[in-house]
């Protein structure tokens, strides 16, 4: 101490100095000294001034951490007992106020005891069967609905022990339930009667004196009777394992044979193709068909139901196994039900609705393909008519898909009337089928229509020609089988068309989705209209609203002209002082897209001419929206 030439007096001067200093609010030094602070000072003052304001920064910051772990702490005991744990105690409530214990995935056997029946159901093999009071398939979603039912029961109110019963309906339940475990442990609740406000029934476990409510709702949900727990299919099959099938009625047989995926053939009573639309409706009818009631289990007479003997009968080919179904006569004509029995049920009457029935016919022509050509009409890129008078002949682009007529002149080619055209040439069937004769033949080598079809990635065409008949109103064509058949007069006259119908009437072509401005003009003034997201700005003085617009777009992209007129025929004065200029311009056009200018109102006609300045061709149309735009302006 003496060798520093200060005492522990001065020491204390010092921290009163430091303390005044404080006290009179000079906070601006730093926590810790800066250098030239400790250059001003002496080198012991400097000395325990800076570990003084070293160790306050080291309490603060201890301070700090401390707060900080303590909100860390409080966070983390809210999130596990608040959150997580208020997320385990709510569970662990619900859990506690459940009235059976069991683990659905655990169930092995079902006993469902009503006060007219008791049913047995059990589990084998992974699926669920009913063993009592009958042997048969169970509908699996609604056994597994009535488990989980009984798992999910949970008590409103707990009654605590009651001795008498009876005034619960608990003495002789209505229903009880009853689940036994895989390991073989049982649990049974006996369900009573409502609460007298309606909402509620009276539960109970049978092993326990207890008496509970329940809602309403999960008696309904456990209270199931046989039919509601059996399997309604009226046969168990998947459409693509179908082979063959055999139908047999009226004394008539015939048997239908899968070549592939999608086609099938007659086999007998003859050798054909076979509609395979139609069959596969047959298929479906049958495999979605429900069991609308089980009349009898081991029914004596099958006399009664019209299944002896059996008015159809329909055979499934499933690989190494064959499903048999009989059907009965309908009961009466006015009735709406059929009974039917499986081959393998033997006397298992069932009800089904009538209509499946009327799926069921042996007759062969039937199950013909009657279809005169065999395409999809989306695959055809060429198409050739040729009648007595005109021939046509239409392509469609490779690269843009549109439609372009090349006979009896280049031009654009109606794309949705060609492909009418063809949608309805695909449809086009048979009405009936003709035995080939000398007449018959000799008719088929000068037909009075023929269409060509090529249809993408196939060399050879497609041919389809018709022949009308003597005197009648009908037409004579050939199948791609070869047999002769008969085609309704009406399906041919929409195939003959001549070049006139198939030509692209547009006044212009765009797409109204690309049209980013409209131009309108009259005399001087121009008004233009530009499209802003998904409306447009318009200019006031049209008075019009963004879906006016859009109708505007939309009427001139489906506007058909009704004559073009020649260039020897035009009436210059029509378009001297036009009614209307319209240009669509396009999002990346630098010209626009389209340039129309309306005429004139012909003072005795409904129609005006308009020009495509593009191709300076004057077209006559029908165009009376026109009219509204002209009086706007």
């Amino acid at each position: 101490m003496a060798g520093s030439g200060r005492g522990i007096n001065s020491d204390s001067a010092e921290r009163e100095e430091f303390s005044a200093g404080h006290a009179d609010g000079d906070r601006r030094e730093t926590p810790f000294c800066a250098a030239g602070d400790r250059a001003a000072r002496p080198r012991a003052d400097r000395r325990n001034s800076c570990f003084r304001e070293e160790e306050q920064a080291l309490v603060s910051y201890k301070r700090t951490l401390i707060i900080f772990l303590l909100f860390a702490a409080a966070a983390v005991f809210f999130y596990l007992y608040e959150i997580q744990g208020g997320q385990k105690r709510r569970e662990a409530g619900e859990q506690a106020k459940r009235v059976l214990s069991f683990d659905p995935a655990d169930a092995a056997s079902v006993l469902v005891a009503r006060a007219d029946e008791t049913i047995v159901v059990k589990k084998g093999n992974g699926e669920w069967v009913i063993a009592e009071p009958v042997k048969a398939a169970a509908e699996q979603p609604k056994i597994k609905q009535l488990i989980t039912a009984a798992a999910e029961v949970k008590f409103e109110r707990d009654l605590g022990e009651q001795g008498e019963l009876k005034p619960f309906g608990l003495d002789q339940p209505d229903l009880s339930i009853e689940i036994v475990s895989t390991a073989g442990k049982s649990e049974r609740v006996l369900i009573g009667s409502t609460t007298p406000d309606g909402k509620n029934v009276y539960m109970k476990k049978e092993d326990a004196p207890n008496v509970f409510t329940v809602a309403v709702s999960a008696k309904d949900a456990l209270d199931q009777d046989l039919y509601a727990l059996r399997d309604k299919k009226l046969v168990q099959f998947s459409t693509p394992d179908v082979e063959e099938i055999a139908l047999h009625r009226d004394g008539k047989s015939v048997t239908l044979r899968k070549e592939d995926e999608n086609r099938w053939r007659m086999v007998s009573p003859a050798e054909t193709d076979a509609d395979t639309e139609k069959i596969n409706t047959l298929l479906d009818s049958i495999r979605y068909a429900r069991v609308k009631k089980f009349v009898e289990e081991n029914a004596p007479d099958l006399h009664a139901y019209g299944l002896e003997p059996a008015e159809a009968r329909v055979e499934l080919g499933l690989g190494d196994n064959r499903e048999v179904i009989y059907f009965g006569a309908k009961p009466a004509p006015d009735t709406k039900v059929v009974y039917a029995v499986r081959g393998e049920d033997g006397r298992r009457v069932l009800e089904l609705d009538d209509a499946i029935l009327e799926k069921v016919t042996a007759s062969p022509d039937e199950w013909r393909d009657e279809r005169l050509a065999k395409f999809d009409p989306e695959s055809v890129r060429k198409l050739e008519i040729e009648t007595n008078n005109s021939k046509l002949s239409v392509k469609q682009d490779e690269n843009s898909g549109k439609w372009l007529m090349l006979e009896p002149r280049e031009t654009r080619a109606d794309a949705s009337r060609i492909e009418s055209l063809l949608r309805g040439l695909a449809k086009m069937k048979a009405v009936r089928f003709v035995r080939s004769d000398k007449e018959a033949q000799s008719r088929l080598k000068q037909p009075q229509l023929r269409l060509r079809l090529w249809v993408q990635d196939e060399n050879e065409p497609i041919l389809v020609s018709f022949t009308q008949m003597t005197a009648e109103e009908e037409y004579l064509s050939v199948l791609p089988s070869g047999e002769l058949c008969v085609v309704d007069a009406e399906a041919v006259k929409e195939m003959s068309v001549e070049p006139d119908d198939l030509i692209d009437k547009s006044v212009a072509h765009f797409e109204a989705a690309d049209i980013e401005k409209i131009d309108l003009i009259k005399g001087e003034e121009t008004y233009s209209i530009k499209r802003k997201d998904v409306s447009w700005n318009i200019p006031r003085k049209l008075n019009a609203e963004s879906y006016e617009v859009d109708q505007l777009l939309w009427e001139l992209s489906r506007l058909k002209y009704v004559n073009v007129i020649s260039g020897e025929t035009q009436d210059a004065s029509l378009f001297k002082s036009p009614a209307l200029g319209i240009r669509l311009w396009s999002g990346e056009g630098t010209e626009p897209e389209v340039t129309l200018v309306v005429g004139e109102r012909l003072p005795a006609k409904e129609t005006v001419y308009i020009r495509e300045e593009g191709s300076g061709q004057v077209m006559e149309v029908e165009a009376a929206f026109l009219a509204e735009w002209v009086e706007r302006l």
